[in-house]
């Protein structure tokens, strides 16, 4: 608007024109704020986790972690209650959904072709028992009182609140940290049952123990819930249990993420590159007679062709799907390029045979 207009305007008109539309309508509608219309429901889906840590932000901003309940107003405490509401309904149905989608995942990688079984039936037992779980839980937790002001209204006359949630809160915390330590374990049985070398199988296990820091995370979160129940400064102690659901989802994330990093490092522009700059250095470093190279020209990691036929029992599931290792990455690439000098080397070892006979590969 222009500022000549709004100069010549009273203060009741500048009120009014904050009451009114933020955009001049078409003509013939009229504005409705009461119900704008649009959808939430794609923002619920989206925001869960979000939302989650929004709460733990403005708690953060205002009063700030480690902060002594009684160096607040109690004007200030039906914010907080209300913020922490709302975020434990969040973290329950963000955990619900992570452990499901592990479970899947788990399913995808160990039981490709969809073979019933004792891997089969655990999952899928594991997956409805945990949604049911967190469902109930996140029920509980919204309609815990009647009304539901007097959650976070600790002043508020009238009403009641039928369930025992410090009991409720023990359980569920129990019960997480079970749920986590058996979703750890369950690749693990069937990792260390593949027909394949020892160091094979701690690497894999090693790909998983990300997973551990989610069960010790629920570990110690358990611990600081009781702490915060037992305490009546919960606002000090609920702080510090805010810290490890935060670690508890992330490595929940991690989990989720860590089987494809190899597919998304490899898929970056200059991975290629600086595999190519190490291939053509240790070549350089042969031709030169440097310490790159040694056995009169061949590269320090030639080795003679095995004619062993290589074990069957030595592949397994990983190799199909998405498992990865780190170390992998670019691994068949390498492996044909490789093949490929050694093939040129040993040509040119032979051609160069035939004039000096002493020269062995």
């Amino acid at each position: 608007m222009d500022p000549t207009i709004l100069a010549a305007l009273s203060p009741a008109e500048i009120a009014a024109l904050w009451e009114g539309p933020a955009l001049e309508p078409p003509l013939g509608v009229m504005p409705d704020f009461d119900h704008p219309g649009g959808t939430h429901s794609l923002g619920y889906a989206v925001g869960l986790y979000a939302g989650f840590l929004y709460c733990c932000y403005d708690l953060a901003m205002n009063p700030g972690f480690r902060v002594h309940q009684w160096n607040i107003p109690l004007k200030q405490l039906p914010h907080l209650l209300y913020n922490s509401h709302i975020g434990s309904i969040c973290y329950g149905l963000v955990i619900m959904l992570l452990k499901a989608a592990i479970l899947l995942s788990w399913l995808r990688i160990f039981v490709p072709m969809g073979q019933r079984n004792a891997m089969f039936w655990i999952s899928h037992g594991l997956i409805w028992s945990n949604v049911l779980f967190y469902g109930i839980g996140t029920a509980v937790e919204i309609f815990q009182c009647t009304p539901r002001e007097k959650i976070w209204n600790p002043l508020y006359v009238g009403g009641s609140c039928v369930i025992e949630m410090p009991m409720h809160m023990r359980a569920s915390g129990v019960i997480n940290l079970i749920s986590d330590v058996i979703i750890l374990a369950l690749p693990q049985r069937v990792i260390w049952s593949l027909h394949i070398s020892n160091s094979r199988k701690v690497g894999l296990s090693f790909l998983f123990a990300i997973g551990a820091f989610a069960c010790i995370s629920a570990a110690v979160r358990l611990v600081y819930l009781l702490k915060m129940l037992a305490s009546p400064d919960q606002l000090y102690t609920g702080s510090e249990l805010l810290f490890w659901m935060i670690a508890e989802l992330t490595a929940g994330f991690l989990i989720m993420g860590f089987p494809s990093l190899p597919k998304v490092v490899q898929s970056l522009p200059f991975t290629e590159s600086v595999v190519s700059l190490i291939r053509m250095l240790t070549s350089a470093g042969s031709r030169d007679g440097t310490p790159g190279g040694s056995r009169q020209g061949l590269p320090s990691w030639y080795r003679r062709p095995s004619t062993r036929r290589a074990r069957q029992t030595d592949g397994s599931d990983f190799d199909q799907h998405d498992l990865v290792f780190l170390h992998s990455t670019n691994a068949s690439k390498e492996h044909a390029d490789q093949d490929k000098i050694v093939r040129e080397v040993t040509v040119s070892v032979e051609n160069r045979s035939l004039e000096t006979p002493s020269i062995s590969v």
